[in-house]
């Protein structure tokens, strides 16, 4: 979790000042549900799992918001991540902007929720099985698909992201093109159990997010 630390105008103001952001969803679900959240007070970009649906076409902040996986057992679903290191499998490492940050922990905190600052590493492809454990051992606690892209196309950059799936609550790697594994009825199981966490959880996500950059009116 943050550890605690001076108190900044960013977190006196709450909401009043809050910076113009475009928050950028992968998957449809994500997308439907962070604008049901924002209630088009705040943009929201659908580009698609790794970015396969294009760029955000606007923000100079861009937030990465909606669902991630565990690479480390001390990290649960239900986890929110706000990251304050993102890499690339590359190996690239880039710092999210610290205001947008501190924001999104803050927020987290007036909704009484619990807000960790997990390394976040973004791969082209799901992490699974084995290699969970070979990211963690180089430092990675958390995982996802599309926030370190977002770095060569904004001048700053934050994340929310809460935990779907760990090592303890695997998934199958054929998720990655869902009509595939929805085809398959030994899945059938494991989607009636994601389906439900994986909507309350991007719906999560996107309230934290709304908490950080909704001015108070947008709030009922």
């Amino acid at each position: 979790m943050r550890a605690d630390g001076p108190v900044h105008a960013a977190s006196i103001l709450g909401n009043r000042e809050a910076p113009a952001v475009t928050v950028v969803t992968a998957t449809l679900l994500e997308a439907s549900l962070a604008r049901l959240a924002l209630r088009g007070r705040i943009p929201v970009e659908r580009v698609g799992i790794g970015l396969s649906a294009g760029i955000p076409r606007s923000g100079a902040a861009l937030v990465s918001c909606g669902l991630a996986g565990s690479l480390s057992a001390t990290v649960e679903p239900g986890a929110i991540v706000i990251p304050e290191r993102v890499g690339s499998v590359d190996g690239s490492v880039y710092q999210c902007e610290p205001m947008l940050v501190e924001r999104l922990h803050d927020a987290a905190k007036r909704l009484q929720l619990r807000s960790i600052s997990a390394s976040l590493l973004t791969s082209p492809t799901l992490v699974v099985g084995p290699e969970r454990a070979r990211w963690a051992a180089q430092g990675w606690e958390a995982v996802d698909m599309e926030t370190a892209v977002l770095f060569a196309l904004a001048r700053q950059v934050a994340a929310v992201r809460v935990v779907l799936d760990s090592p303890k609550h695997e998934l199958s790697p054929e998720w990655q093109r869902s009509w595939r594994a929805a085809l398959r009825p030994r899945h059938w199981m494991e989607a009636a159990r994601l389906a439900p966490s994986a909507a309350s959880q991007a719906l999560l996500a996107a309230r934290v997010v709304r908490e950080a950059f909704s001015p108070p009116a947008a709030i009922s």
